[in-house]
């Protein structure tokens, strides 16, 4: 004989999930690629010098220059901002904008100082680098898709973070980017570091 139920006992209730914009990877680079949303190019990211020293990410519409990352073999690298609301604060350190700290796990995160506050690019095992609120590593507002048979390589972001999405691709090509890298190093490549 089955229990009796109790007609006001917890369900599971099922939510729409949040909508979400797909930027999608003209191909599968970091460095040199347009971002597509809805078939539409939305931004376009090069590197083109040799020395891959200097990236920067573009309006595919007005074609103008939104971020500017600059590597360098001797000073540290940079991040500029071409409509930053500061007037003298556009142009900052790599290092001190976005901050990488290790975890007691050993895993690495990286603190991306935004407009609208701080949010944290964390390693993902399912989505491989995810962006969350600094207060609540769970819920994540930006990640990334891989390439599969059915989906291209994207980076999926949620509702509400238009407003400081330049800041949000510039830091996931850059962690990106590094993440290539270090397989690479690991396979058997050259690599000397971002400093």
């Amino acid at each position: 004989m089955l229990p009796p139920t109790d007609s006001n006992a917890s369900q599971i209730t099922l939510v729409a999930p949040e909508p979400t914009t797909t930027l999608i990877f003209s191909k599968p680079s970091v460095i040199n690629t347009t971002l597509f949303s809805n078939g539409h190019p939305l931004y376009s990211i090069a590197t083109l010098d040799a020395a891959a020293e200097r990236t920067t990410i573009t309006d595919a519409a007005t074609e103008e220059v939104l971020v500017t990352i600059q590597r360098r073999a001797v000073l540290a690298d940079t991040v500029t901002f071409s409509r930053s609301s500061e007037p003298n604060s556009n142009s900052v350190k790599l290092k001190d904008w976005l901050k990488e700290r290790t975890l007691e796990t050993g895993y690495s995160t990286w603190t991306v100082e935004t407009p609208i506050g701080n949010f944290v690019w964390r390693t993902d095992k399912s989505l491989r680098l995810a962006l969350c609120p600094e207060g609540n590593l769970d819920h994540p507002i930006a990640w990334a898709q891989l390439k599969s048979e059915t989906d291209p390589f994207a980076l999926i972001l949620t509702r509400g973070t238009e407003p400081f999405r330049e800041e949000i691709v510039a830091s996931f090509i850059i962690l990106e980017q590094r993440m290539r890298l270090k397989e690479k190093l690991f396979y058997g490549g050259s690599f000397k570091g971002w400093r």
